[in-house]
């Protein structure tokens, strides 16, 4: 079941527990203040669900099954509430950064 705009293809259709958009490009515009809200515990995925962004309401987490790359035009702002920052591999920490007070602290481990 499902429903049809012009003669291309494009279709909006479901079977009960998936909704698929089917068109050739997706092109999707929110008004000025609108949000796109998705709920907690569910991922926005990118190919083979290896990349993937979600959060729970509490914590995001950015996640990539090889490579993840940032290019910047401009500068490149971390603002640290918490003050630390953990620079890990296969979730052991190397070292970390505290900022406190106006001091910097480097950890080993």
């Amino acid at each position: 079941v499902g429903l049809t705009f012009g003669n291309d293809g494009e279709k909006i259709s479901g079977n009960g527990t998936k909704l698929d958009i089917a068109a050739s490009e997706l092109d999707f515009s929110i008004e000025s203040g609108g949000d796109i809200n998705v709920g907690a515990n569910i991922g926005i995925t990118f190919g083979d669900s290896g990349e993937r962004i979600e959060g729970d309401g509490t914590d995001l987490t950015i996640h990539s099954s090889n490579n993840l790359t940032m290019d910047i035009g401009g500068d490149l702002t971390i603002d640290v509430d918490g003050g630390d920052v953990y620079y890990k591999d296969d979730s052991t920490t190397f070292f970390h950064v505290r900022f406190d007070s106006g001091n910097t602290t480097l950890f080993n481990g």
